[in-house]
């Protein structure tokens, strides 16, 4: 794989996602809480959880809050442990792990990278 002239990466697509396998995405979307500051809330719980390095602001989507998390592991389990035991309702999980085109991107280094 070839970015700005360098290589940035050699190998298969397995190769090369091996070398990124860490970077995931898992989002999850809370009912919020009556009360104050129910993204705080939500935010302060997902960030407690042990392999959530980042916690996105949340968008509105099916009545929920939904958070985007970049985690180095599955830890899919532990996030819906941590909204359940907060007595918070978990209204939908997604995972995703990188694949070709955005270990490219990343790689290369980001949108602009044809620039």
């Amino acid at each position: 794989m070839l970015g700005k002239g360098k290589i940035l990466g050699a190998g298969s697509e397995a190769d090369l996602a091996k070398h990124e396998g860490e970077i995931r995405q898992i989002t999850v979307t809370v009912r919020p809480p009556s009360g104050d500051e129910p993204k705080a809330q939500i935010t302060k719980v997902l960030a407690g959880v042990e392999g959530v390095s980042k916690v996105a602001e949340p968008y509105e989507q099916g009545g929920g809050l939904s958070f985007s998390l970049s985690t180095s592991k599955d830890c899919r389990a532990e996030v819906s442990r941590a909204v359940v035991d907060a007595k918070l309702d978990l209204i939908k999980l997604d995972y995703a792990r990188g694949e070709l085109e955005s270990t490219f991107i990343r790689l290369v280094g980001g949108s602009d990278a044809g620039n």
